[in-house]
């Protein structure tokens, strides 16, 4: 899971780099809809490898959450690209930053942000619970052989 975490975080950085980018200068059409296109694919491979683990019983509504919140991450992205590809005013050419399909991605991305250090706040905390749950148990003793 640290590695899947690792590997959101750096989408996000990536993608906050890259909105900056857009609002300082012009980026075409043609350049968000590929940047769009990798943020959105790597974020779905994210929540899919962090789908797949099996985490402890105890544990099982604080990943669930998680994994949602970097699938809303991954589906916000994925809008973002479709109304692109979609708007007309962008056919030919457009500076990117003047779409509604960026500003409707600014806006999702403050909360999915707030949601995601949530969960994961929630997610580490579970881990710690857990963990010291595991401590208190009482093994049996070892067969004598």
């Amino acid at each position: 899971m640290k590695v899947q975490q690792a590997n959101y975080a750096t989408l996000r950085r990536d993608l906050s780099s890259w909105t900056t980018v857009v609002g300082s200068q012009k980026v075409t059409s043609d350049e968000a809809l590929a940047a769009l296109s990798l943020a959105a694919s790597r974020r779905e491979a994210v929540r899919d490898a962090m789908s797949a683990l099996t985490v402890p019983a105890a544990m099982t509504q604080t990943h669930t959450t998680l994994v949602d919140v970097v699938g809303s991450a991954a589906a916000a992205v994925a809008e973002a690209l479709d109304a692109l590809r979609n708007d007309q005013q962008c056919k030919q050419a457009c500076n990117y930053a003047n779409t509604e399909s960026w500003q409707e991605l600014s806006a999702a991305s403050t909360g999915i942000t707030s949601s995601y250090d949530a969960a994961l706040s929630a997610w580490q905390q579970a881990v710690k619970a857990t963990r010291k749950s595991g401590k208190s148990l009482v093994l049996p003793p070892r067969p004598k052989v």
